[in-house]
């Protein structure tokens, strides 16, 4: 976002001149299991327990993460999460 303070007496002009798209990869974020949930929700968002597994089981009905409960931090490499998205 830009901001940008004009005083009432000055008016400026601006146009864009070009335009640069560049397309990025990012890898996949580390899974956490359920304590590195809650103690990241805690100490990075200062979300309650409660309410971090209310959220989270929130994500899971609505298909974004996978269910929030497990204590497992490893996938098989063919695991594919659109196609378990679509079996929701």
């Amino acid at each position: 976002m830009l901001s940008l303070y004009v005083p009432a007496d000055k008016v400026f002009l601006l146009r864009v001149t070009a335009v640069t798209k560049k397309e990025k990869a990012k890898q996949r974020p580390l899974a956490l299991n359920t304590v590195e949930m809650l103690r990241c929700a805690s100490s990075g968002l200062g979300m309650s327990p409660q309410y971090t597994m209310q959220v989270a089981e929130r994500l899971y009905t609505q298909g974004y993460i996978s269910y929030p409960r497990t204590e497992t931090t490893s996938y098989p490499d063919n695991f594919d999460l659109r196609s378990a998205n679509l079996v929701l």
